[in-house]
């Protein structure tokens, strides 16, 4: 599982060349934005997938040290990359001549299969090794504005604030319970 395919689409809708929004004289600037997509991670180091082996040292039978190769974990050919979809919905609003702008940007994001580190009964002769489980969501409200304060000639002051709520959820991390 090296490789995935994630799509995506943004559309966007110019509100403000539309006769009817012209005419009110208000906006410099109005967009609508909608989104959706999707996303991989695969945020843990090469070749965590693969067999991967130890050097170790030991005595053999005439009492002279021998190397030799001992797993050093547990392959997992079975891993995928996280999978993300996300959400999004924004609107572009510009006044007087574009010295005030507000932006509202509202996100919803759910991944699933997330790379995590099992715990492993100790009779593996492992403490842990990857695998693909759980989930978690994001989601949120976003405000920003910002407006020009004072411009002359050789240099100006903007003035910005943003606001936001972001809610992160983790919705599941599995069955995790490890008999002793």
């Amino acid at each position: 599982n090296k490789w995935g395919v994630y799509p995506s689409l943004a559309l966007a809708w110019r509100i403000m060349e539309e006769p009817f929004v012209k005419d009110l004289n208000l906006f410099h600037n109005l967009k609508m934005r909608m989104g959706w997509g999707q996303t991989g991670n695969q945020a843990i180091s090469p070749y965590n997938t693969l067999m991967l082996y130890n050097s170790t040292q030991y005595a053999s039978a005439d009492n002279s040290n021998m190397v030799g190769n001992v797993p050093a974990n547990i392959a997992n050919p079975n891993l995928t990359w996280e999978f993300s979809e996300q959400y999004n919905a924004g609107l572009d609003m510009g006044f007087l001549q574009g010295k005030l702008n507000a932006t509202v940007d509202l996100y919803h994001k759910k991944t699933h299969d997330l790379l995590l580190e099992k715990q492993l009964p100790g009779s593996t002769g492992f403490d842990k090794m990857f695998v693909n489980q759980g989930s978690i969501q994001n989601k949120g409200l976003e405000v920003t504005l910002d407006a020009l304060a004072y411009e002359r000639k050789d240099w100006s002051v903007n003035v910005g604030a943003n606001f936001a709520i972001n809610r992160n959820e983790v919705l599941s991390l599995g069955n995790d319970i490890i008999p002793t």
